[in-house]
């Protein structure tokens, strides 16, 4: 049975609060949340320098450029990214082995929020903007390698694809 309007608003309403709340929560310490983003960075960033370093010795792998596999790299990387900050609750937090052993599922099933809206905003993490910087940073290098003409239709086809490739991996 799908939800109502006046449940979805409500929903909604809920899934904001509890993203604000993780958002404060992870701004207590400033300085904890700059190091880690940075190390997602620099973690992430040495993905794309093994590539680089492949292509120092080649011109073409497969009939690919280096640009090219940086547009595939950075559309992957980006979503991927978004998608491991916005629906990593379904992945670590109350699907883990000892959930249910450990009764800390119940105490989902019991608040009057909809467990899926809790799950969803269990492990929303802001660290991980520094995957999906590092990943928009190798992306725009590769549409400006690219050399093409981007016009708004191929912007907006662009976002169509990061965006269905976060809820690809979200899958």
């Amino acid at each position: 049975m799908p939800a109502r309007p006046t449940q979805m608003r409500y929903n909604w309403l809920i899934y904001r609060k509890l993203i604000g709340a993780q958002v404060r929560a992870q701004m207590q310490y400033r300085a904890s949340f700059v190091l880690e983003a940075i190390a997602q960075f620099a973690g992430n960033i040495l993905d794309f320098v093994v590539v680089i370093i492949l292509f120092s010795r080649l011109t073409a792998l497969g009939g690919w450029t280096l640009p090219e596999i940086g547009l595939l790299y950075g559309i992957s990387s980006v979503a991927f990214g978004l998608a491991d900050m916005v629906i990593a609750g379904f992945d670590y937090s109350y699907f883990g082995p000892n959930m249910v052993r450990l009764g800390e599922f119940d105490r989902v099933l019991i608040r009057p929020v909809s467990a899926f809206v809790q799950v969803l905003t269990s492990q929303f993490t802001l660290k991980r903007l520094g995957r999906i910087g590092q990943g928009a940073i190798v992306l725009g290098w590769a549409l400006i390698a690219l050399g093409n003409i981007w016009t708004l239709l191929k912007l907006a086809y662009l976002v169509i694809i990061i965006v269905s490739g976060a809820f690809f991996f979200g899958g």
